[in-house]
C-alpha cells in the first residue's frame, strides 16, 4: 500500500504531467489460506478508490494440491507469483514492474544467503533493478518481445575453423533478428525500513495491509529468519545494520569486478556471429596485465582477482552462444588458465600460449583456438600494443554437442481452428493471411538460444529437436538429386562439421519426416508449404565496437 500511495503522489505531481504515467496495480492472491480472497478484494477496492487501475491475480495451483502443505511452498509460490505477474505485465503492455521490497526484506535475504552457504559476491542481496526472475521461456516477459536488429537477405559466409575468417559463398536467406525487451523489476524502497513505510501510511491515513502468515516462524525459512531478526538478541555481526553494511561492501566489490571485466569485454573484437547456427569468431585481449607492480605478499590475491575478472569477461563472451542461462565463474577455471596463462605466469610467451589446450568446452560452449593474424584494412599487421588484442589467434565458439541426457524437444500441436487433412487440396493464402495466422502462434524458447514459433495448419503434431545424423540421412533419401545437392551445399556453407548437430529441426512427430530447418530458412518442398515459422535469436550483449551489419550473418 505504501508503494501504491507514493506512486499516486507522483501521478498527480504537476511537474510530471508531461510524462503521462500509466499506473496499474496488481494484487496477488496466493490462495493458500482462508480469507486471502477477501483481503485481496479489500486492497483492490481501496486502490480503485484512489483512481488507480487495479486487478487481483489468482495463482493457479495444480489440481488436488494444498499449497500450504507443500514442503517447498515458498519456492513454488515465488515461481508462480512472478510468472503470473510477468504474464500480466506483458498482456497489459507494461515493461516495468515495481515491487515494494524494503530494507528489512534486504536484511532477511542476506541472513538467508549466509545460512545457505553463500559467500563473497554471492552476498549482494536483492537488486534494485533486474530482469524478472522465474520467467525464462515466457516470450514477451523474459528478455524478449522486441526486435533489436534485422537484416535483409544478403550473401551468407562460411565459418572456416581452420582460417578463422568468414569467406563469401552462395546466396541464401540471411540473418535472424535478435530479441530484446522483457519485463524489468524495479525495487525503489530497498533503502527504507518497514517501520518507516508503515509510519508513512499512518501519517497519510492509508490502512496498512499485511499477510498474517508472515508472522508464523514455522511456516517458511524466511519467516523464521524474520522472527530471529525481530525477536532474538543475535550477535552484532548478524544484526540488521551489519547485514546491510556487508551487502553494501559486497555490492561495491562486485561493481568493481564487473567494471573491469566489462572493460576487457569491450576490447574484444567479433569477426563473425552467425545467428543461424550460433557460431561466433572473436579475438580476445592478448594478455591480462597489472597496471602497477604487485608486492609479493599480495601476489596470490592478485591472481585470484585477475582470474575472477577474466572469468566474468569470458562469461559475457560465452553467453552470446551458450544454452546455459547461468554460467558459474567456477566452471570457467580451465578456460581461464588455457586462454590466459600469463595470469599465473607473468613471463609467459606466445609459445607458452600455443602449448595450452586449443580445444575444450566451457559453459555449454565448444571453443577452438585458430591461427588468424590480425591485419589492417591495407593488409599491414597491427602491433599488439596498438590493438591490445591477441594478434595471432582468434577463438571459434559454437554450441557444445548435445548430451544424451539433454531434453530439447518441443511439441507443436495442430492449429485447431485451421487444421485440415493432408488429403485435402492446398488452399493458397495471401501473405498477409500467413503472417496473421503465424502471429497468433506462441513462441517457444528452444535450447535457451532460439525463440521459435510455428503455425501448424496440418492434422499432425510437429516436433522441434536437435538435428541428428539419422534425420539427415532420411531427409536426403527423400529428396531428388538436385534438391539433395542444394541442401548439402547449404549445410556445407552454413553449418560445417559438427555444428549442424546443434541446429533445430522441425519434424512430423509420428513419421519423423523432416519439415524444415528453421534457422537456415530451409523448407521441405511443397508437401509442407502450409507450415509457417518464425525464428529469433536470444537477447545478447555485444561489444560496443561491433559493426552488426558487417559481422552478423
Amino acid at each position: 500500500m505504501a508503494l501504491a500511495h507514493l506512486f499516486l503522489t507522483i501521478k498527480v505531481a504537476p511537474e510530471l504531467h508531461p510524462y503521462k504515467f500509466r499506473l496499474y496495480a496488481f494484487i496477488v492472491d496466493h490462495r493458500a489460506r482462508p480469507g486471502s480472497a477477501e483481503e485481496a478484494c479489500f486492497v483492490k477496492k481501496q486502490l480503485q478508490s484512489w483512481g488507480l487501475l487495479a486487478d487481483v491475480i489468482n495463482l493457479e495451483w495444480p489440481a488436488g494440491v494444498e499449497p500450504a502443505q507443500l514442503p517447498n511452498f515458498e519456492t513454488q509460490a515465488r515461481r508462480l507469483r512472478y510468472q503470473a505477474l510477468g504474464t500480466a505485465c506483458r498482456d497489459n503492455g507494461i515493461p516495468h514492474l515495481f515491487m515494494a521490497h524494503h530494507e528489512d526484506d534486504q536484511a532477511e535475504s542476506m541472513l538467508l544467503r549466509l545460512v545457505r552457504g553463500h559467500s563473497c559476491l554471492g552476498l549482494q542481496g536483492i537488486q534494485p533493478l533486474a530482469d524478472i526472475p522465474e520467467c525464462e521461456g515466457i516470450h514477451g516477459v523474459y528478455q524478449s518481445g522486441l526486435e533489436e536488429f534485422k537484416q535483409s537477405s544478403r550473401s551468407i559466409k562460411r565459418l572456416d575453423l581452420f582460417q578463422g575468417q568468414p569467406s563469401p559463398s552462395t546466396q541464401f536467406e540471411a540473418a535472424i533478428p535478435f530479441e530484446d525487451g522483457g519485463v524489468t523489476v524495479c525495487r525503489p524502497l530497498l533503502n527504507f525500513s518497514k517501520d518507516r513505510l508503515r509510519a508513512t501510511c499512518q501519517a497519510r491515513g492509508v490502512q496498512w495491509a499485511e499477510d498474517k502468515t508472515n508472522h508464523d516462524p514455522t511456516r517458511t525459512s524466511r519467516n523464521a529468519i524474520r522472527y530471529l531478526l525481530r525477536n532474538r538478541d543475535l550477535p552484532q555481526s548478524l544484526q540488521k545494520p551489519s547485514l546491510l553494511a556487508l551487502r553494501d561492501r559486497m555490492c561495491s566489490k562486485a561493481r568493481a569486478f564487473k567494471s573491469r571485466a566489462n572493460t576487457a569485454f569491450e576490447r574484444c573484437h567479433i569477426s563473425m556471429l552467425d545467428t543461424r547456427t550460433g557460431a561466433l569468431v572473436i579475438r580476445l585481449p592478448s594478455r591480462i596485465k597489472s597496471t602497477r607492480p604487485v608486492p609479493p605478499a599480495y601476489r596470490h590475491q592478485h591472481i585470484i582477482d585477475a582470474e575472477y575478472k577474466v572469468a566474468l569477461m569470458l562469461r559475457q563472451v560465452l553467453n552470446i552462444v551458450s544454452p546455459q542461462q547461468q554460467i558459474s565463474s567456477q566452471s570457467l577455471e580451465f578456460a581461464v588458465d588455457s586462454i590466459f596463462p600469463d595470469i599465473k605466469n607473468p613471463t609467459a610467451t606466445n609459445q607458452d600460449k600455443i602449448l595450452q589446450a586449443d580445444r575444450f568446452t566451457a559453459g555449454g560452449v565448444s571453443l577452438q583456438r585458430v591461427v588468424s593474424p590480425w591485419q589492417r584494412p591495407d593488409n599491414s599487421n597491427f602491433s599488439e600494443e596498438q590493438g591490445g588484442l591477441d594478434k595471432t589467434f582468434v577463438w571459434a565458439l559454437t554450441r557444445q554437442p548435445f548430451a544424451n541426457s539433454e531434453d530439447s524437444t518441443i511439441q507443436i500441436g495442430p492449429a485447431q481452428k485451421h487444421a485440415t487433412p493432408e488429403s485435402q487440396p492446398i488452399r493458397e493464402l495471401e501473405p498477409s493471411q500467413h503472417s496473421s495466422l503465424l502471429a497468433q502462434s506462441a513462441f517457444h524458447f528452444w535450447d535457451s538460444r532460439y525463440w521459435i514459433r510455428v503455425y501448424n495448419p496440418t492434422s499432425f503434431t510437429l516436433r522441434i529437436q536437435p538435428l541428428s545424423p539419422e534425420n539427415l540421412r532420411q531427409l536426403r533419401s527423400s529428396l531428388i538429386a538436385t534438391e539433395a545437392k542444394l541442401l548439402d551445399e547449404l549445410l556445407r556453407v552454413a553449418a560445417p562439421g559438427k555444428v549442424r548437430w546443434t541446429l533445430p529441426v522441425l519434424l512430423q512427430n509420428e513419421t519423423e519426416d523432416v519439415v524444415a530447418l528453421p534457422t537456415l530458412g530451409w523448407a521441405n518442398g511443397v508437401k509442407w508449404k502450409r507450415v509457417e515459422w518464425e525464428v529469433r535469436y536470444k537477447k545478447v550483449t555485444l561489444p560496443r565496437n561491433t559493426d552488426v551489419h558487417r559481422v552478423v550473418l
